[in-house]
């Protein structure tokens, strides 16, 4: 039972310190293509299609995208690839240059990033530095304020 715990205590520390600075991330575009980290500042959102409230998030950051124009946007989203290009359409977001729709195996999220709610925020810098994280609905007031 001590091992167990030290162990889970462990794999914390070493999930916040991936967190803390992204090196890499095992996403696929919706073209399944590996997706490569570029070196400018991120925005990702961890989504549902089915989820309400980020739906919500969706539509304010279409109403807002204008503010993303040197921000390198990506949503991730571990169901399959036509339930999330269908979303991107839906929204209006799957022709725009900063934002990027992407999957993510489930295993995935939780080796990068740990437990992470929907809808969840992690704001890097262009040096991949965690910046915020936001775990549920976010208002995007809060989101450009912490935008590098």
């Amino acid at each position: 039972m001590a091992n167990e715990t030290i162990t889970k205590i462990n794999n914390s520390h070493k999930v916040k310190k991936k967190i803390i600075v992204l090196k890499s991330l095992p996403l696929v575009t919706l073209d399944s293509t590996s997706y490569i980290l570029k070196r400018t500042p991120l925005l990702i959102i961890f989504f549902t299609t089915t989820c309400e409230h980020c739906q919500y998030e969706m539509a304010q950051i279409k109403k807002s995208i204008h503010a993303f124009n040197q921000i390198n946007v990506l949503m991730v989203s571990s169901e399959p690839i036509k339930d999330i290009r269908k979303f991107s359409i839906e929204f209006g977001l799957n022709d725009l240059p900063t934002v990027t729709f992407t999957k993510i195996r489930p295993e995935d999220v939780y080796d990068t990033f740990g437990s992470v709610s929907i809808p969840h925020v992690f704001i890097y810098s262009k040096d991949h530095e965690l910046i915020k994280d936001f775990k549920g609905e976010t208002k995007i007031e809060a989101i450009l304020k912490y935008l590098p």
